[in-house]
């Protein structure tokens, strides 16, 4: 787990141990402050995979990362990237599927 951000090892950490939220958070803002990791988000990464959007006539196909974080509804994760990137109610429906 050498690139694994702080956020991310916290969290299995505190699920492990049964923390509560509030701790992780605490803990995390620890790690923060006082180490040489370089922290860079302070939700974890729940669960992610690579999106194939693009091809269609003249654009090329582009991979991108569609990624769960912790705190945010599965729903609301979708809508944004669909938004983000500009796709059709159809991969909205396939991501969720």
């Amino acid at each position: 787990f050498e690139r694994e951000d702080p956020a991310d090892a916290v969290y299995r950490f505190g699920k492990l141990h049964g923390l509560y939220d509030w701790q992780r958070r605490q803990i995390l803002g620890n790690v923060c402050e006082s180490s040489s990791l370089t922290c860079h988000r302070n939700d974890a990464l729940l669960w992610s995979a690579p999106v194939s959007i693009g091809k269609s006539g003249d654009t090329e196909e582009k991979i991108v990362e569609f990624e769960l974080l912790e705190g945010v509804e599965a729903a609301d994760a979708v809508d944004s990237f669909v938004r983000e990137y500009e796709l059709s109610e159809e991969y909205r429906k396939l991501i969720l599927n």
